[in-house]
């Protein structure tokens, strides 16, 4: 009896029109608006725990009680949304609507990992127009840009595994981006720039240096993208209907995105650039405000689309040459060819001529009491807190970094060929050219760039040589690089001489193993500064070895040094100084990119 009276109601089931079983079927499923309340809830509470500890954790402990109630209202957000799940059944998401929620979603994690909420706690809300940009259309065209890539997933792909898939594969691109964000600041105090591609090489040969440490910024993004894409799988999408008619209304509505992007961003960007809100002069903390401002994949994408190399109006490789050949050719016999030794000194900066700090002794007592036979002062170095090449390349070549994008890494990036530099000058003088460096040879690509600068010996981490070797905090100290300078001098004859490229790696940061002796910072207090400045201190006692060998040689010897850029310490300028960098006078900031140089001489 129960069996006919289950295969009569299947019957009638059967016996259903299509449209009314599917509406059936449909109405099973949870709204998707009741399942995104608790979602989105959870991300508003999350966010508010991870900025708040985060805050906490570099305050003691200040306001954790907040990140505490933010944190288990996020948890009991998440908790509901299980719960209706397993009552009302899986959501069902429209997916053209889902691509628009995700786009929201990852333009806001990667906001919050440029740091820009962390930072309005810790000024007290007063960058609060870093969210709320100052210039709406910003947001508007940076989820767009987003959306852009979420549309390519869901509109032309009928099997909802496979969408789910590519949805998967670009929410990992976008999360990973935020993350790597998030530490590339954390590291050299500015954001990722579209060079940087280039220098991904670069990047391998100095990543261990680096300690990679928990941040709940980190956490979050990182639990944000996880719950993001369990409730993308645990969905169920739209169907595509009459897929063929279906993409050509997607390739004709991507289309009409992609140029509305192109316009709007344009629009944007000359509103920007008009406004100052975008800064292209680009120090390290210029580029943090811009990107804050404008916001991160907007700002990367203008970075690709507007930094590059262009041909003067006008120009004429004929008017070039008439105007070159105006110049007559100078002498190049030399009536005294000395050696001449210089050293780019990595990260060698002078806190006193920046701001104020009270120190138990002075740190570069050797540097500052040369006086006989020397010219000294400061020299004013185009990059802040790394990008030690385009230092290195300014000083060799005699170009300037003006004529270049800003965040450029000219080693990397334009040393295509020869180069006309001050060491194919001195190797037309008869000087033997060699570069001398701890470093490895793709680090900046250096190897291809002493090449094409025409050194005619250089010696790299791996074929160096050092002999008793010395480390300060973790880095070959300078003695020991200067110590195979002795020896490199040594080997040339009577009527020789070199010219010697000397780079050091004493300075480099992370400043890690926390120097105490001898030198103490009483303040403004921080433990890495206190250990930068101990570095420099072996910096400048091994810069006295270096001269006092040179003194007792009977041949002209001339030693030119100087630091390639300030280090990256973060927070601790803005503790000297009272407020950012980037709130300075135009002199006072100058002065950060003004690091200690000498030439001296033992004749």
């Amino acid at each position: 009896m129960e069996n006919t009276e289950t295969e009569i109601l299947k019957q009638a089931d059967d016996d259903k029109p299509l449209k009314e079983k599917k509406k059936t079927k449909l109405s099973a499923l949870m709204s998707p608006w009741q399942f995104f309340v608790f979602v989105a809830s959870a991300f508003v509470f999350l966010l508010g725990s991870a900025s708040f500890a985060d805050f906490a954790s570099n305050n003691d402990g200040k306001v954790l009680w907040l990140a505490v109630i933010f944190g288990v209202v996020g948890a009991g957000s998440l908790a509901g949304a299980v719960v209706v799940c397993r009552v009302k059944g899986r959501p069902f998401f429209n997916r053209y609507i889902l691509a628009l929620l995700l786009s929201l979603n990852f333009y806001l994690v990667n906001e919050f990992c440029l740091y820009v909420i962390p930072t309005d706690l810790a000024d007290n809300g007063l960058h609060l127009r870093r969210i709320i940009k100052p210039y709406f259309p910003n947001i508007l065209v940076g989820i767009l840009m987003y959306f852009i890539f979420y549309f390519i997933a869901v509109a032309f792909v009928k099997n909802k595994v496979i969408t789910k898939a590519l949805v998967t594969l670009f929410s990992g691109f976008f999360a990973f981006y935020a993350i790597l964000q998030y530490y590339i600041i954390q590291f050299r105090g500015g954001p990722i720039r579209f060079s940087d591609i280039a220098n991904i090489t670069s990047a391998g040969e100095i990543s261990d240096e680096y300690k990679f440490h928990f941040s709940f910024i980190v956490a979050f993004g990182i639990a944000d993208t996880l719950l993001v894409l369990a409730a993308v799988w645990l969905s169920e999408l739209s169907e595509i209907k009459k897929p063929l008619k279906a993409r050509s209304i997607g390739a004709g509505a991507l289309a009409a995105l992609c140029v509305g992007f192109y316009f709007a961003a344009e629009g944007v960007y000359s509103y920007d650039i008009n406004n100052r809100i975008m800064l292209l002069n680009f120090s390290m903390g210029e580029d943090i405000d811009t990107y804050q401002d404008v916001g991160g994949l907007l700002c990367f994408y203008y970075d690709g689309i507007k930094n590059r190399v262009k041909v003067p109006e006008d120009y004429s490789t004929e008017e070039a040459e008439k105007r070159l050949a105006e110049f007559a050719p100078a002498d190049l016999t030399a009536q005294k060819k000395p050696t001449i030794i210089a050293v780019l000194n990595e990260s060698f900066s002078d806190f006193e001529h920046l701001g104020d700090i009270d120190v138990s002794m002075d740190y570069m007592p050797n540097v500052r009491a040369l006086k006989e036979n020397c010219i000294k002062g400061y020299v004013t170095v185009s990059p802040y807190g790394g990008y030690t090449c385009n230092s290195e390349f300014e000083f060799l070549s005699g170009n300037s970094m003006y004529f270049l994008p800003s965040g450029s890494a000219a080693y990397t990036q334009f040393m295509n060929n020869d180069q006309q530099s001050m060491v194919s000058h001195l190797n037309s003088l008869g000087y033997d050219t060699i570069a001398l460096t701890p470093c490895r040879r793709g680090l900046w690509k250096i190897e291809n760039a002493y090449e094409r600068l025409g050194f005619d010996k250089c010696y790299f981490k791996d074929n160096v040589g050092f002999s008793n070797i010395q480390y300060v905090d973790g880095n070959v100290a300078d003695i020991t690089v200067y110590e195979r300078v002795f020896k490199e001098f040594d080997k040339k004859k009577p009527d020789e001489s070199q010219f010697i490229w000397v780079t050091t790696m004493q300075n480099h940061a992370p400043y890690k193993e926390l120097l105490t002796d001898p030198v103490t910072l009483n303040s403004p207090k921080s433990d890495q500064a206190q250990s930068y400045l101990n570095s420099i201190y072996e910096a400048d006692r091994a810069v006295g070895e270096l001269i006092d060998h040179f003194k007792n040689v009977d041949e002209d010897v001339v030693i030119v040094f100087f630091g390639d850029h300030y280090p990256h310490i973060a927070g601790y300028y803005d503790q000297m100084l009272g407020k950012n960098l980037n709130d300075l006078p135009i002199e006072d900031f100058c002065r950060s990119h003004q690091t200690p140089y000498f030439i001296w001489a033992n004749y």
